[in-house]
């Protein structure tokens, strides 16, 4: 694996809509520029400090 700290991903809209009200904090991205399904899914641009932890990352995909 490489190492970075920005990737995008397609979230389920229920997980989307459960992160958001638990406070995460992300860029929705317009799905006209994916090649996700915009009825199921909301694009998503996840960027991290460095100092993230396996336990933040844990709590975060939890939610989603």
């Amino acid at each position: 694996p490489r190492a970075a700290n920005m990737m995008f991903a397609g979230l389920p809209l229920e997980g989307h809509a459960k992160a958001q009200a638990a406070g995460a904090m992300y860029y929705p991205w317009d799905t006209a520029y994916t090649s996700v399904d915009s009825v199921e899914h909301q694009t998503a641009r996840l960027v991290t400090s460095w100092s993230t932890t396996e336990e933040d990352i844990a709590t975060f995909l939890d939610l989603i």
